[in-house]
């Protein structure tokens, strides 16, 4: 190379490296430019579409932004990133209310504060399947509301104000229970399959004790009250006829009934007793003339003795009957007024004193 070309060669590389002193220089004083501006300068006002506030190893915890409907949200985080809490704006018809939600670790719902179409608070908690356990808010009057749910979010008791100005307080509810400081039910007040209430209280090992309930006869709903052994047996049992009628029943241990003060089906008071397999033993009644009748049955239920006014309609009787059901001998009084005894055989002939 000669000595010409490596001084037009020196010159080039000259050239360049002044050009790039010149730009360094130009960038350092941009770069101080802009940190004075920085300093110096704080805006009124910073805009974004969303706004994240991360830890010191860039976890989010806290994030805003705009919501699907037009209102702001914020929400906030946990450590492995689940939501907890957010705050939000909901549309109520042609209003938006705000929202504040609380999560569990699995994103569902737990409690949830806002308002409702009338403008009244409301807060609502959830279990975990998301259903709603407890409401309050209020009714259509203003009144305040509360309102408990099953697991499957079905009503079960709704406590408020009556709309009847009578009533000052009414408790609605499909069922419900009163229990002792060990949590064992005593008391239980709910609907049956059948749409009618019952009450049963309880004693202290969750036994029932006594009933009041209704029992359908044909098309008539009938009130029943019924007292229980240890055992859950009826022992006592107070309801109606199909006739209407008051009917009384009292049973052993084992369920099977003893006596039973009722009416006949003419209308007439009526009291039978029965054997421990439910057989007629002893009835006491009324005939359709008014007189008193006594019955007695063996334990087959077949009659034994009858005690009452005598066929003929001149006195009382006695008939003594057969197992076959007839009568074996009667004690009775004729149109004269004088007592007959008379004495059937198994051939049917009968003999009368006085002849």
């Amino acid at each position: 190379m000669t000595l010409d070309q490596r001084i037009a060669r020196l010159e080039i590389t000259n050239r360049r490296y002044r050009l790039l002193l010149t730009a360094v220089s130009l960038a350092l004083i941009a770069a101080v430019c802009m940190s004075a501006v920085q300093i110096d300068t704080v805006p009124d006002v910073i805009q974004t579409k969303k706004l994240e506030i991360v830890d010191d190893v860039q976890r989010v915890l806290v994030t805003l932004q705009g919501g699907p409907q037009g209102s702001g949200v914020v929400e906030t985080f946990d450590e492995t990133g689940d939501l907890v809490v957010a705050l939000s704006g909901v549309q109520v018809g042609n209003e938006h209310h705000g929202m504040v939600t609380t999560y569990n670790g699995n994103g569902q719902e737990l409690v949830a504060v806002g308002s409702g179409r009338g403008g009244t608070g409301v807060i609502t908690t959830f279990n975990r399947n998301g259903r709603k356990l407890v409401r309050l808010d209020a009714n259509k009057t203003g009144e305040g509301m509360v309102r408990t749910y099953d697991r499957r979010g079905r009503a079960l008791a709704a406590l408020g104000a009556a709309q009847d100005d009578k009533v000052d307080r009414i408790i609605r509810a499909k069922g419900f229970e009163v229990v002792d400081d060990q949590n064992r039910t005593l008391v239980r007040l709910r609907y049956t399959a059948q749409g009618s209430g019952e009450v049963a209280t309880f004693d202290q090992n969750g036994r029932l004790t006594v009933g009041l309930s209704s029992i359908r006869l044909g098309e008539a709903s009938l009130g029943r009250v019924t007292t229980y052994n240890g055992r859950g047996r009826e022992l006592v049992s107070i309801t109606a006829s199909r006739g209407g009628a008051g009917v009384v029943a009292t049973h052993d241990g084992h369920g099977q009934k003893l006596v039973r003060l009722g009416a006949t089906t003419s209308g007439t008071g009526a009291v039978t007793t029965f054997n421990g397999q439910g057989r007629r033993l002893v009835e006491l009644g009324v005939t359709t003339a008014g007189a008193g009748v006594f019955g007695s049955y063996d334990g087959d239920g077949r009659k034994l003795v009858r005690l009452g006014p005598s066929h003929d309609g001149h006195g009382g009787g006695i008939e003594v009957l057969n197992t076959s059901g007839e009568a074996a001998c009667t004690l009775s009084v004729d149109q004269d007024g004088n007592g007959v005894v008379s004495v059937t055989d198994r051939r049917g002939r009968v003999t009368s004193l006085p002849r």
